[in-house]
């Protein structure tokens, strides 16, 4: 059991370092929200939270992910 647990940690972590590279690219003119999010670090962390749980949870690429949490900042996009 002790393995599985540290293998998810493992998993989560690495999910986090591949999200945190994606976001340092980030393009104010494609995502104005998630890059002002990301500017600070309560910011990053709520994002990179938001992107772990869409990818989990939909089996959203984390591209995607990212694309999704914009969508739900931006009231234009909601429909989209």
């Amino acid at each position: 059991m002790e393995t599985r647990t540290n293998d998810a940690k493992e998993l989560l972590a690495q999910m986090r370092v591949a999200i945190l590279s994606e976001l340092e690219f980030c393009n104010i003119g494609e995502t104005p929200h998630v890059c002002n999010l990301v500017s600070t670090e309560k910011g990053k962390e709520g994002v990179i939270d938001m992107v772990l749980e869409i990818v989990g949870r939909r089996g959203f690429s984390i591209e995607e992910a990212i694309n999704e949490v914009e969508r739900q900042y931006d009231v234009t996009r909601a429909e989209d």
